[in-house]
């Protein structure tokens, strides 16, 4: 994979942040901060880089989700 490939996920996330921010005080960090992301962009031109990604839906209750199909 190419070296721009792997970073353009933390670019994104790195912009997207002030967008946020301006809108309201929240902010889409749920562990560290830009400083943390811009550090794993620059980690991610040399490392390979593993990642776990969960879409989250506001509002959407587990209860009330219907079961994927088996």
């Amino acid at each position: 994979m190419s070296h721009e490939k792997k970073t353009d996920l933390f670019l994104h996330l790195v912009k997207r942040e002030p967008k946020r921010r301006g809108m309201s005080d929240c902010t889409r960090f749920e562990r560290g901060d830009r400083e943390s992301l811009v550090q794993l962009k620059e980690a991610s031109r040399i490392m390979q880089v593993n990642l776990k990604i969960f879409v989250v839906q506001p509002g959407l209750s587990k209860t009330t989700c219907e079961s994927p199909p088996a």
